[in-house]
């Protein structure tokens, strides 16, 4: 029987998840395994969906553990990776057999944007410098929004979008650039 990696002691139970999805829970922190196996098996099976399709629903609550685990199959360490698209919380694989753990209501939260059949890529290293980039962006539209303040900086946004957008484009950059 699989312990929980997060609870340690907690035996956790069969589910099925999904649809053809089965997964172990843990009844007292509410986190589920799935074996990579059994993740590449569904997807496979899955039709292509479009990601960030978020309706009306509200975000769930998620309990993102920070503490590292271990893995319930194969007992070694698992990695953490930031999953982006406006999720603030990290998903668990192991860096072995590729296991996944999901925090309470990861799952479900990527589910609600249709991210769910993309947790592949999360892992992936383009995945993650996509977030970086996207994350070091907004602080730096941060620092203008504070130095210049609001109403400059989208007078500023749209003479860039405007710039952006002219067929003469390179022309207009260097005479700022000259000026």
């Amino acid at each position: 029987m699989k312990n929980c990696p997060v609870c340690k002691t907690t035996a956790l139970s069969k589910v099925l998840l999904e649809s053809n999805l089965p997964a172990f829970a843990c009844p007292q922190c509410e986190g589920e395994w799935i074996s990579a196996d059994d993740y590449w098996a569904w997807l496979e099976n899955q039709e292509k969906t479009i990601p960030e399709q978020l309706g009306d629903e509200q975000p769930l609550a998620v309990s993102d553990n920070q503490q590292a685990t271990i893995c319930p199959d194969c007992r070694c360490l698992m990695l953490k990776y930031r999953v982006g698209h406006e999720l603030s919380f990290y998903l668990d694989q192991c860096s072995r057999c590729q296991g996944l753990w999901f925090d309470k209501n990861e799952w479900a939260s990527l589910k609600q944007r249709g991210l769910h059949a993309e947790v592949h890529k999360v892992f992936s290293a383009p995945w993650q410098v996509k977030i970086r980039e996207t994350e070091r962006q907004k602080k730096v539209d941060q620092v203008y929004l504070q130095t210049i303040g609001s109403a400059d900086y989208a007078e500023a946004q749209r003479v860039k979008q405007w710039i952006e957008q002219h067929p003469q484009k390179d022309v207009l950059l260097s005479f700022l650039n000259n000026a």
